[in-house]
């Protein structure tokens, strides 16, 4: 037993430094869990500007919109779940 609680705090260990200063804002984590519950405002772009430095704010809103509208969408996500989304 030693041995995987030894095994476990290294693991631990290794991942916290790995990813020391590394964060994504919560939205921009749920909206990869399941994209139609995010509410499509201003503050979500500016979270994800941060993470994608690269992406057109105004395109994924638009394209937050057109999803979210989709009735085709929501039920493929609710049958298929997130994972097969």
């Amino acid at each position: 037993m030693p041995v995987m609680t030894d095994f476990k705090t290294k693991l631990t260990d290794n991942f916290s430094e790995r990813f020391q200063g590394f964060s994504i804002p919560i939205e921009v984590l749920q909206f990869a869990c399941d994209p139609l519950s995010i509410k499509p405002e201003a503050d979500f772009y500016t979270k994800a500007k941060e993470v994608m430095s690269n992406i057109d704010e105004s395109t994924l809103q638009t394209e937050m919109v057109d999803m979210q509208s989709s009735s085709a969408l929501k039920q493929h996500l609710q049958s298929e779940g997130a994972v097969n989304f």
